[in-house]
């Protein structure tokens, strides 16, 4: 929803938001923080996810909305979206024993050991 207000001239977070649930609860904020994950997440699976697909059709767009729709149609993410993203987060997440998107708490840790002064 956010790509295709994205590519009506919009930002995509407020049309996304409305196209969900006019009175729901999703805010544009929750849309581009949603945004963001998704986005840090196939940056940092794309080496992985190349084994499996063809990511040759992703452009080098500055677009963050691009990029994630390009993932999803490199995947075979178009239509019925929600099988076929369980199997690659399953495929994923055996092949590499690590998270898709977010960050594992045993590296959150780490990474705020190493920035302490203790």
């Amino acid at each position: 929803m956010g790509l295709g207000c994205f590519r009506l001239g919009g930002r995509g977070f407020q049309g996304a938001s409305v196209a969900v649930d006019p009175e729901g609860s999703v805010t544009p904020w929750l849309v581009y923080f949603w945004l963001i994950k998704v986005f840090f997440g196939f940056q940092r699976c794309h080496r992985v996810l190349r084994r499996w697909f063809d990511l040759s059709i992703l452009s080098t767009s500055p677009s963050r909305w691009e990029t994630v729709g390009g993932y999803f149609k490199a995947l075979g993410w178009e239509g019925d979206y929600r099988r076929r993203l369980g199997d690659v987060l399953f495929r994923y997440g055996r092949a590499t024993r690590s998270f898709f998107f977010g960050t594992p708490s045993r590296e959150r840790r780490s990474r705020f050991l190493a920035g302490s002064s203790a």
